[in-house]
């Protein structure tokens, strides 16, 4: 909790380092494994960041939520490019390694865009039925999962992420579902902010098994 105001998103890099994104103080916080708090990125660049992922090479990507861009920042911080054009309140952001594609959850417009690793504009994958695009995780066989937080119609929706076809929804209700994670095939953990606690669903998918529902209040990123 050391300085954090709102932790939203959240991401680990391969040395273990944590970053979270701090809505209100326009902040990515960067965590040593102790839980020290060793970096600041985004000062007086953030508005309202939602997400963050960190790239192998510890490119940070940011979901600029308030200012409707992507914002990329080196290893140690230092700004190196914003990517925006077809946004509007972006919530979301994950990148697809072996190709370099970027993945953003456009919420205001339902549905996901897709960048090259240089930021050109790619494509948008929309959904039958997805009424309020939230976290999103992508998988090694490029299967995209992406929460709808909607309470009317709360599911996790997994798609192509080449043609947007959609593979299969999870229907979570009553749950509410805000950030999504798929270690391995057949197992999803997702955050339940309305019901403070985070959920597994298990057995390909079908059986929601337990639930961490300890000390938590709001719940959202998750890595």
């Amino acid at each position: 909790k050391d300085g954090i105001r709102l932790a939203k998103g959240i991401a680990v890099d391969k040395d273990g380092y944590v970053y979270v994104a701090d809505k209100p103080a326009n902040l990515i916080r960067k965590f040593n494994i102790a839980g020290q708090a060793v970096m600041q990125i985004g000062a007086n660049q953030l508005a309202k960041p939602e997400d963050v992922f960190v790239t192998q090479n510890g490119d940070v990507y940011v979901a600029n939520t308030g200012a409707d861009n992507v914002k990329v920042f080196s290893k140690d911080g230092t700004y190196k490019k914003t990517i925006d054009g077809q946004l509007q309140g972006p919530v979301g952001i994950k990148v697809f390694e072996p190709t370099g594609e970027i993945y953003v959850s456009n919420t205001k417009k339902k549905e996901i865009v897709v960048y090259d690793n240089s930021g050109k504009f790619l494509r948008t994958i929309t959904a039958p039925g997805l009424s309020q695009t939230g976290g999103l995780y992508i998988d090694a066989n490029k299967n995209l999962y992406v929460t709808n937080p909607n309470m009317d119609n709360t599911k996790v929706f997994i798609c192509d992420s080449v043609k947007g076809n959609v593979i299969r929804t999870i229907d979570t209700y009553p749950n509410n579902p805000t950030y999504v994670v798929s270690p391995k095939p057949g197992v999803m953990f997702i955050s339940d902010s309305n019901h403070n606690r985070i959920l597994r669903y298990n057995n390909d998918l079908n059986d929601m098994t337990f639930s961490f529902d300890g000390g938590f209040n709001r719940p959202a990123g998750i890595a």
